[in-house]
């Protein structure tokens, strides 16, 4: 095998590593930097290792943010339903990447003072940042771990089911608490932020979306690629072409929007003739095999 190739293909897998941990590091970033100061909660485990360390400051006199160790500790559990039940490469990906979450959140400073005196602009902007950050991280094979390790595990059962939607689930008895602890105006603005994080990693995260494709092709592998390949099913027509009478071959595929791309750069090099239509966002119902470790 050319030595070339396969120096390419250690510098990818070693790029998603790279790419997790530089995830993590925007997710410490978002959550520390912006929406810290003005002690806004996320959602899910990291909102649960929040209240923890808030409650270890105020019942024992614990003062230094705890936050990712607690995170670290919450995690134990929930890896091993990682190991057991899903790729190996997403657990070592995934305690990688809790090692990089726990480093950030305890060696990124928590500024004295908000950047801007405006909480909703530090919501939004905390948000996207946290959000672009587990989003690079599940594109890339890995996991925050908390309640993504569940979110992914539930979509690995049900292609309908996205790791936002139980994120979100989640995060709603995180918020049930902080409603009866905290001001409302601080249970507003935490929900602020979760919500633009989950719909910037939804939006980041291409594996969790489906997209419906067309191929017309005159060419019969371009299907065979499509199986092999991307490992997706597809269905075969046999038509005509309306305009130059000759047969021709009508594909039509599920892929992940990841894939798309892949797909797309196939037919470009390989059948430039070919004739492709996508849809975005469409519900599956029936086997579809959710492709959600890269």
């Amino acid at each position: 095998m050319n030595k070339s190739f396969l120096k390419e293909i250690k510098w990818e897998a070693a790029s998603r590593y790279i790419a997790c941990i530089f995830g993590a590091a925007l997710y410490g970033i978002g959550l520390n930097i912006f929406v810290g100061p003005i002690e806004l909660y996320m959602g899910g485990v990291t909102g649960i290792a929040q209240i923890g360390n808030m409650l270890s400051s105020q019942l024992f006199g614990i003062h230094a943010n705890m936050t990712g160790y607690v995170i670290f500790i919450i995690n134990v559990p929930l890896l091993f339903v990682a190991y057991k039940y899903m790729n190996r490469v997403f657990f070592i990906k995934t305690v990688l990447t809790i090692i990089a979450e726990t480093l950030a959140f305890s060696w990124i400073p928590i500024p004295a003072a908000p950047l801007v005196n405006d909480p909703l602009t530090l919501s939004i902007i905390g948000g996207i940042i946290s959000g672009f950050g587990c989003g690079f991280i599940l594109r890339y094979g890995g996991s925050s771990g908390g309640v993504d390790i569940l979110g992914v595990y539930a979509a690995m059962k049900n292609p309908n089911i996205s790791v936002g939607r139980i994120s979100l689930m989640i995060s709603a008895v995180v918020f049930i608490f902080c409603f009866f602890v905290y001001p409302f105006e601080t249970v507003i603005y935490s929900v602020i932020y979760t919500l633009v994080t989950t719909f910037v990693y939804e939006k980041v995260y291409l594996q969790n979306i489906k997209v419906s494709v067309l191929v017309i092709t005159k060419q019969p592998e371009n299907w065979v690629y499509i199986n092999n390949v991307l490992k997706r099913g597809a269905t075969v027509w046999r038509g005509v072409g309306a305009y130059s009478g000759k047969d021709t071959y009508i594909i039509f595929s599920v892929v992940s929007k990841y894939e798309m791309p892949i797909l797309r750069r196939y037919l470009r090099e390989k059948d430039p003739n070919s004739f492709m239509v996508a849809w975005d966002q469409v519900t599956v119902n029936g086997h579809f095999q959710s492709h959600l470790f890269s």
